[in-house]
């Protein structure tokens, strides 16, 4: 089922008024900023990931108040040098952060995911602390769309995706390895 709503305000100070109760309702606060980094892939699955970042995402962050990193992948294994701070990266300082958005396909997630599992000391704890949100940007999109299956509902989308990742309520999820011969 696909849901759209328009809201027209007559004046800026009324829009702002109402992100500011939305905001309010998810638990986010005026004064409180979070901070998100976020990894895009330009070149995933369509190559839409800059221009959907650009026109869509980066406005809802703004809206809800949230800081963000955006860090474009260069090449392949990009994002894991970044996240395990090797191939002449320096030890990003992921702390810092409360969620790590990946925009792209299930390839940039799996180099995130690799990248903290590879980090020492910390990174099996930044595992456990910070929340992996993807955003749909690839072809396949499988872990993205089984986020929001869970999510009560939530039709799959990139606007469902974003919006799950800001209301930052976190489920854990079971990584494992299989393989066939």
């Amino acid at each position: 089922r696909k849901r759209k709503h328009v809201f027209v305000f007559p004046t800026v100070q009324l829009c702002r008024e109402w992100t500011d109760q939305i905001n309010a309702s998810i638990g986010i606060s005026n004064t409180s900023r979070r901070k998100f980094l976020v990894f895009l892939n330009p070149v995933s699955g369509p190559g839409q990931s800059q221009y959907l970042y650009d026109s869509v995402i980066k406005g809802m962050l703004e809206e809800a108040h949230i800081e963000s990193t955006l860090i474009v992948t260069e090449r392949q294994n990009h994002a894991y040098d970044v996240c395990a701070g090797t191939h002449n990266q320096s030890l990003l300082p992921l702390q810092q952060y409360s969620v790590i958005m990946v925009i792209g396909g299930d390839g940039l997630l799996y180099e995130v995911i690799n990248g903290l599992a590879q980090r020492t000391p910390d990174g099996m704890s930044l595992l456990q602390q910070i929340p992996i949100a993807p955003i749909p940007g690839g072809t396949g999109n499988g872990l993205a769309k089984s986020v929001l299956f869970e999510c009560d509902d939530e039709p799959f989308s990139l606007l469902s995706s974003v919006f799950v990742a800001i209301k930052g309520v976190p489920s854990p999820l079971d990584l494992s390895v299989v393989n066939t011969r």
